[in-house]
């Protein structure tokens, strides 16, 4: 679930991000009576909002179609903290995250008119941060969410009938991932 300027559509940083979907696998171990350490990685898809992307570009060019791809990310991410138990069947975790975030911006076609832009970009890396908690019963089944956060730096390719323009775009991206899960 994108949220904040990730998901909006009308800030000066929009990501225009709708809900999505993601999967993902991790492994923790404990270090030391109940703290844990350990690794996942979760690889999110969201769509761009195109339909709302299209209603701005009518305002100024009537007649315009977008058609857009869907941002990609991939989340690899270490995490340390703690799991109590709460219950004989309950039991509660928390974790702080750090890792890298390796993103791919949605390619968009906007046409109007007779005229055609298509922006695309390259895939982005950077450093991200998080935080998980959640809710384990019987030992063996996770309920959670996952807090991720990060802010990298696509380059990017805009080219029109006879232009072209190269950009940077440093896109603030937050996802929350809901967690239903099984531990071995």
């Amino acid at each position: 679930m994108p949220a904040g300027d990730f998901s909006s559509t009308s800030s000066a940083r929009e990501g225009f991000a709708k809900l999505g979907f993601s999967v993902g696998a991790e492994f923790y171990a404990e270090i030391y009576e109940n703290w844990e350490a350990g690794l996942g990685g979760a690889f999110s898809v969201n769509g761009l909002d195109a339909a709302e992307l299209q209603r701005q570009a009518q305002s100024s060019n009537p007649g315009s179609k977008v058609d857009a791809g869907s941002w990609q990310l991939l989340w690899v991410m270490g995490g340390v903290g703690f799991k109590f138990p709460v219950s004989k069947t309950i039991g509660v975790y928390g974790r702080g995250n750090g890792g890298l975030l390796f993103g791919r911006l949605p390619d968009i076609t906007v046409t109007g008119g007779s005229a055609t832009t298509h922006t695309s970009s390259t895939s982005a890396t950077t450093s991200a941060l998080g935080l998980s908690l959640g809710v384990l019963i019987d030992r063996s089944y996770d309920l959670g969410f996952s807090y991720f956060s990060a802010e990298p730096e696509y380059h990017v390719f805009v080219t029109s009938e006879n232009n072209s323009l190269n950009a940077s775009l440093k896109q603030p991206t937050t996802n929350i991932l809901l967690t239903l899960g099984y531990n071995l």
